[in-house]
């Protein structure tokens, strides 16, 4: 069965209209009539791939991507119907589609040199998906399906759509920028904005088995990002979810540190600062205590490192905007 349909009379609006290109004739076990496309939204709430049977060959380890003198026609917009490049959760009860993503991730993480699936527990739940998340989840589904495809000497070859690939980064950057303090003082490491392949490069083109292990590994990696943070922050109320990170936000906001206490029982780190140096028994024509003039560089910096480390406050609106359905 083939896992791509071209996009020719039915690509939806948001897509400029597609070169016409014969396609190769369906295998005679198809089930798929050739000029069907997928809604991009695949059914949100379809469970049909738990007990559901897919024609697919065996993944293989990483070949090299395509090269641009070995390609010979497109590029050509296309949409796919590989079922692992949906949500992990609407398919990890049929057990070989879940088992094929396992493998996916093993090859992804030698090819790439770095660990994907870093943190199993931080994957999209089905309420994550549809209530708090939708718009992710529905542009990752975008990203990954509505893409684009190049003939070449060694067969088809794929490549995501950088106008479904960049609003995706734009906003796990917002998160990392806003929130990356959140996650320290929570006591978790700031993740790494996740990135298509090795570097980010989308223009490079991978034949199906590469395209399909690519798009498995970021999917996980911005959904493991995102996850994370929302164990920190409540994003359809724009707000941290712990009292210590609520009053870590409304200090740094005030401009007074955390650090110190109420008014009436806090150091006035300003006036010992400002204090004239102890009196001692040191000769005037002495240098100065090292000890005074250690302690006063201590405060300064203690000052300095406690205070207002971000002064303005998170951009809420669009924060906000994350847990919002997508149009």
């Amino acid at each position: 069965m083939s896992s791509f349909v071209e996009l020719e009379r039915e690509t939806p609006p948001h897509l400029s209209p597609a070169p016409r290109h014969q396609s190769p004739a369906p295998h005679p076990q198809s089930t798929t009539p050739p000029q069907q496309t997928l809604d991009p939204a695949i059914a949100q709430d379809d469970d049909s791939d738990a007990d559901q049977e897919y024609a697919l060959v065996e993944l293989q380890d990483f070949r090299s991507p395509v090269a641009v003198d070995e390609i010979t026609d497109g590029p050509f917009e296309v949409v796919s119907f590989l079922p692992t490049l949906k949500a992990p959760m609407r398919y990890q009860s049929n057990l070989r589609l879940a088992t094929r993503r396992k493998e996916a991730l093993v090859y992804a993480s030698t090819y790439l040199r770095r660990q994907i699936d870093s943190n199993p527990d931080l994957v999209f739940t089905r309420h994550m998906a549809n209530d708090r998340f939708p718009s992710i989840d529905r542009g990752l589904t975008d990203l990954l399906t509505q893409i684009k495809r190049v003939e070449t000497n060694r067969g088809d070859a794929f490549t995501i759509d950088k106008k479904f690939y960049s609003p995706i980064l734009s906003g796990i950057y917002t998160m990392i920028k806003e929130l990356g303090q959140y996650l320290l003082i929570d006591g978790y490491a700031i993740p790494e904005l996740p990135r298509w392949g090795k570097d980010g490069d989308i223009n490079v083109y991978h034949l199906e088995n590469e395209y399909e292990i690519l798009a498995i590994a970021f999917r996980t990696e911005v959904e493991q990002c995102v996850a994370l943070f929302d164990k920190v922050y409540d994003f359809a109320h724009a707000k941290p979810r712990s009292q210590s990170l609520i009053s870590y936000g409304e200090n740094h906001r005030s401009g007074r540190s955390f650090l110190v206490g109420p008014p009436e029982h806090s150091p006035d780190i300003t006036r010992m600062i400002h204090s004239p140096e102890p009196a001692t028994s040191t000769p005037a024509n002495r240098r100065r205590s090292s000890m005074y003039a250690y302690n006063k560089e201590g405060i300064t910096k203690l000052r300095d490192a406690t205070q207002a480390v971000t002064r303005d406050k998170p951009p809420t609106r669009t924060l906000r905007s994350f847990s919002q359905p997508s149009r």
